[in-house]
């Protein structure tokens, strides 16, 4: 009898388990939602998207609204924010809100004007308010270039016959030392047919004149160098149009020849058929050779964090938002690269890169860029 009881004791048991396992899925499973609650007197529509992986949070208080987001994997509750700090300095009509959250990292949201901008562009004192965490800066040059922080990047840098690399956290020849990665006879001022995907950088053979079937590949993460010999002669009159899952995509306007280049494993394949050629906005759609030779396309995904050049101005959008925030009133000269909410950019010969957690950093000075930036520099 008493071992029926214990058989039927580890069941029930069993099946609370079971059942609590079961409950927990279904509670914490990662799904798109839109609640609406109050906070500090502040309207929030919170809402989480699965395909973006991303919080997306406006905040409406009298004739104020702000929208703010958050990349982080699902935390399984709603009510996320839980305290709003306000800023406002009301003779330089300059006003600020801090959303504060236990589970995810949120920043503080100003404007001046009507014009929201990053908190760095205030012009009162607001030290009490919010203070950006430091950035470790160094000063050190590697052939006449000036470092003042890397945050942990690895750089290359072009450098007529092939490049310099830089890494750590003083200025050196990586990998190749004083030479750097270098493999052209000739010197080619422009570098205008490279381009990098993740820890590749592909650039062409300028040595070959009008055309190149030879690309070389450098591996930021493993510092080597590598050469690719193409199964097709590429026309130098071609551009990029962009990636996509490990594959570059590249149209050469003499040929009328669209290709798809993997440099993991040193694949070419044929895009276009039928003269009709691919190209992704935010799907797949078919474009013919006509329309991509008579002007560049480029690929567009779904980025939570969008920059772009506005009036010399650097502006921040979140995807699927009208809202633009300046984060940025140097004279920008072009975007390098992007990195999630982490963006690169050149500004005359200087290069910075711009975050919603540290603001607006300089990393290197080198004067050459003053004159030519075009894929100019890479980093990883």
């Amino acid at each position: 009898m008493k071992k029926k009881k214990k058989i039927l004791l580890t069941m029930v048991l069993v099946f609370i388990i079971i059942l609590a396992m079961i409950l927990t899925f279904f509670l914490t499973r990662e799904k798109n939602y839109s609640i609406e609650y109050t906070v500090d007197n502040f309207k929030i529509t919170e809402s989480y998207d699965r395909e973006l992986k991303r919080y997306h949070f406006k905040m409406e208080k009298d004739n104020e609204s702000y929208e703010t987001i958050s990349t982080h994997k699902y935390v399984g509750k709603k009510n996320l924010i839980e305290r709003i700090d306000v800023f406002e300095e009301k003779e330089e009509k300059e006003h600020c809100i801090y959303p504060h959250s236990a589970k995810l990292e949120l920043y503080p949201q100003c404007s001046k004007d009507g014009q929201k901008i990053d908190i760095a562009l205030l012009e009162s004192d607001n030290s009490d308010f919010y203070e950006r965490p430091k950035v470790k800066r160094q000063q050190s040059t590697y052939k006449n270039i000036s470092l003042n922080a890397t945050n942990g990047l690895k750089f290359l840098i072009w450098a007529h016959k092939g490049y310099i690399s830089l890494s750590g956290e003083k200025a050196k020849g990586d990998t190749y030392g004083d030479s750097g990665p270098t493999f052209l006879q000739n010197e080619s001022y422009y570098n205008k047919l490279s381009y990098q995907l993740d820890e590749y950088v592909l650039t062409p053979n300028y040595d070959q004149e009008y055309s190149f079937d030879t690309l070389f590949i450098f591996n930021f993460k493993k510092g080597s160098l590598t050469e690719w010999k193409l199964d097709f002669e590429i026309s130098y009159n071609s551009y990029y149009l962009g990636d996509y899952e490990g594959k570059i995509y590249l149209f050469d306007r003499k040929n009328e020849v669209e290709y798809a280049l993997n440099p993991k494993k040193k694949k070419m394949e044929i895009v276009t058929k039928d003269k009709m050629g691919k190209v992704y906005l935010e799907d797949w759609k078919d474009v013919s050779v006509t329309k991509l030779s008579s002007k560049e396309y480029t690929f567009e995904k779904k980025e939570n964090y969008i920059y772009k050049i506005q009036d010399d101005k650097l502006v921040l959008q979140y995807y699927g938002s009208k809202e633009k925030i300046v984060v940025s009133k140097q004279p920008i000269s072009s975007i390098v690269a992007q990195r999630g909410e982490k963006v690169y950019y050149l500004v005359k010969d200087k290069l910075y890169e711009y975050s919603p957690k540290y603001g607006e950093v300089l990393l290197l000075t080198y004067s050459e860029w003053a004159f030519n930036s075009l894929n100019a520099i890479y980093l990883y």
